[in-house]
């Protein structure tokens, strides 16, 4: 995702990846936060956004208590906040469904690449993007 300031001062956005699970066996939250990033930028600059995360972040606590993951079609939402959603981004989880364990990847690890030029080109593909990287980790 692209995150442009295109005001006259530097400012920051708080990108935020919201996952829905429209189906499961037990009656799930609307949404769960599962990473945010925030990115500064000056006037006129902009970031690309990359999120990775493991498909056991879709995990959920079923009827019988035990976390599980289930195959089927699942949102990430790309927000400002739960109300503010920009871009929403179907998924589909394949294979069977699975019990997590303890060991299971719980982190959804975003990398903010700052361009850092005001009216540089958007939308570059993904790796061609030069500057500072960082990982940030969702709590």
């Amino acid at each position: 995702m692209t995150v442009r300031n295109t005001g006259e001062r530097p400012g920051t956005e708080v990108v935020q990846l919201y996952l829905h699970h429209p189906v499961g066996t037990v009656a799930l939250p609307e949404v769960r936060l599962v990473g945010y990033a925030r990115v500064p930028l000056e006037a006129g600059a902009w970031a690309e956004v990359h999120a990775t995360f493991p498909a056991d972040l879709a995990a959920y606590t079923g009827a019988d208590g035990r976390r599980v993951v289930e195959p089927g079609a699942l949102e990430l939402r790309v927000a400002a906040s739960s109300e503010r959603v920009h871009h929403t981004v179907p998924l589909t989880l394949t294979g069977t469904a699975r019990e997590v364990g303890h060991g299971r990847r719980m982190r959804c690890e975003i990398r903010v690449e700052h361009d850092g030029v005001p009216g540089a080109p958007l939308g570059r593909p993904v790796g061609q993007a030069q500057g500072t990287s960082h990982v940030l980790p969702a709590p």
